[in-house]
C-alpha cells in the first residue's frame, strides 16, 4: 500500500499530462483522475491528497479546453 504524501510541482504537472491524455482516451474524467493517481503511485509510490488529484484534475480539464479551441481555430482557417 502506498503512503499518501506530498507531490512536487514537476510531478504535479506529469499527472496533469497523464490525467490529459488519459481523458483524450476514455472521455471520462472520472477515469482519467483514477488513471493519474494510479500513475502517481506506480512511479513515485505516493498516492496523491485529495487536494493534489483535485489540483490536477482541474489544470488538466483547462489544458483540455485550450486543446479545443486551438483545433476550433484551426478548423476555422480551413473553412
Amino acid at each position: 500500500m502506498a503512503k499518501v504524501g506530498w507531490l512536487n510541482e514537476q510531478q504535479i504537472s506529469e499527472l496533469v499530462t497523464v490525467c490529459h491524455d488519459s481523458y483524450e482516451m476514455q472521455c471520462d474524467w472520472g477515469k482519467a483522475k483514477i488513471a493519474a493517481a494510479e500513475y502517481s503511485v506506480d512511479e513515485w509510490g505516493v498516492e496523491p491528497t485529495l487536494t493534489a488529484t483535485l489540483l490536477v484534475y482541474k489544470r488538466a480539464k483547462a489544458a483540455w479546453h485550450g486543446t479545443v479551441m486551438k483545433v476550433k481555430k484551426e478548423n476555422k482557417k480551413w473553412n
